[in-house]
């Protein structure tokens, strides 16, 4: 049992979390295939030609999201994504275009190609956040990602920091990296990020399953992280620890932070509100291949394809509508927390192209 402030201030951001996925209707907009990097873990088809390089197909897409998200009396949310979103031949116009709509618009990039002309241009186009990679220590992250990369990441949130673009950091947790982890999220605080986040490396076939950490390796990461940023987090300290992967809840109800009572407060029938994208029927990805997929980690599980239907008759699919099932998930239909977790059905979906199946890394018998 933690002290009761550390477990109040848990629920108040886990709480505003569930307000901002519930407001929201995000869209992960893959405009390129191009990259500055070549990372180990990357899920990406590069072979595939791009049809996003057509401004005026960018735009439709963008009305699109605008248009149903006033439909769902949501804000709409646009993450532009890559490859290295920056390499799109109209990423300023589509940027400005975004904007002009209202339309809250971050940036999930590499750092090689932020210069100063650059962050302050971003700044003045009202982006509201930039998303940078580091999956470990200086060795680790470059020879994951590329030689140098390390280095220039961190010149990079330096530079965000300085136009005051605010900056999350993100890790993919696999073997190579896990125990560097704690030290990562502190050396993250020292820098001055403003948000801290991890995702679970999915693998995309039997042979990179290896790198999957175990279910009670990944119960003792979060154990030992929440320690440390509980070491960490003192008054006026601006970076936040995000709890969006999926077994921060179970975590959570183990140490009695989410109780029943909160259980009952906050879910809901129709959507998990985990930040999982999965069972979220408010969040979409869109590939740089026109498919809609409900995780960028599952490309295979393809509810349409924006160059062949509007994006209101693909979320109105049978095949999306299944995910937010709860009966369909053969685990998590019996667990009490199904509809604040779910597991990842990306991590499931490796092992028998399921999405419905177990999460293999939930260390919860049900």
């Amino acid at each position: 049992m933690m002290s009761e402030s550390i477990a109040e201030n848990i629920v108040k951001e886990i709480n505003g979390q569930i307000r901002g996925f519930r407001n929201l209707f995000y869209v992960q907009l893959h405009i390129t295939a191009d990259c500055t990097e070549d990372c180990k873990h990357c899920y990406l088809d590069k072979t595939k030609i791009s049809e996003m390089y057509n401004l005026e197909t960018c735009k439709d897409i963008i009305d699109q999201i605008v248009d149903l998200a006033a439909k769902k009396r949501k804000f709409p949310y646009i993450a532009f994504i890559g490859g290295d979103p920056l390499l799109h031949p109209h990423i300023d116009e589509l940027i400005k275009y975004a904007r002009g709509k209202k339309v809250n618009v971050v940036i999930k990039g590499n750092p090689w190609l932020l210069t100063e002309e650059k962050v302050q241009s971003l700044k003045n186009m009202g982006i509201a956040r930039y998303h940078l990679s580091l999956d470990g220590l200086q060795n680790t992250h470059d020879s994951i990602r590329r030689e140098g990369s390390f280095n220039r990441t961190i010149e990079a949130i330096k530079l965000l920091t300085k136009h005051n673009i605010s900056t999350l950091v993100k890790s993919t947790v696999s073997t190579s990296n896990i125990s560097e982890m704690k030290d990562l999220l502190v050396y993250a605080n020292a820098i001055g990020v403003d948000a801290f986040d991890f995702q679970r490396y999915a693998p995309t076939s039997s042979e990179n399953a290896k790198y999957m950490v175990s279910g009670l390796q990944y119960k003792n990461l979060l154990c030992e992280l929440l320690e440390t940023y509980k070491e960490i987090r003192v008054p006026n300290n601006k970076m936040h620890l995000l709890y969006r992967d999926h077994l921060w809840m179970l975590l959570f109800r183990e140490l009695d932070i989410i109780n029943d009572d909160l259980l009952t407060q906050v879910t809901s029938k129709d959507q998990t509100i985990c930040g999982c994208s999965m069972a979220n029927g408010n969040i979409l990805v869109i590939n740089y291949d026109g498919n809609v997929t409900p995780c960028a980690k599952v490309p295979n599980y393809i509810i349409g394809n924006v160059f062949e239907s509007k994006i209101s008759n693909i979320i109105d699919s049978n095949k999306f509508k299944a995910l937010r099932s709860i009966e369909n998930y053969s685990k998590c239909s019996k667990c009490k927390l199904s509809l604040m977790c779910r597991g990842c059905p990306a991590i499931a979906y490796y092992k028998n192209n399921n999405v419905f199946d177990a999460d293999p890394q939930c260390w919860l018998d049900v």
